[in-house]
């Protein structure tokens, strides 16, 4: 299903090879300060946006895909609610 998602992303040169569900920003800022204090090889950032969500089976959610649209200003210039 789509919904608006918080979600932790990793940006390495342009490219958004990962990505992970958050379920809100402040555990998102806090997961985002402990990963760039262990690895400086990319840069992450919080954001806010649309994306096609599973259940997993213990409750859980994973984002399967961030979903781009024409108001998504994160697919146009990363900057979609970045924190």
């Amino acid at each position: 299903m789509i919904e608006t998602v918080v979600a932790l992303v990793m940006l390495m040169e342009n490219q958004i090879p990962k990505y992970y569900y958050q379920p809100d920003i402040s555990q998102c800022l806090k997961a985002k300060r402990i990963v760039e204090r262990n690895n400086s090889n990319a840069s992450y950032q919080c954001i806010v946006s649309k994306a096609e969500v599973i259940e997993n089976d213990d409750g859980s959610k994973s984002i399967i895909k961030i979903v781009k649209s024409k108001d998504d200003k994160f697919y146009q210039m990363f900057n979609n609610r970045v924190y």
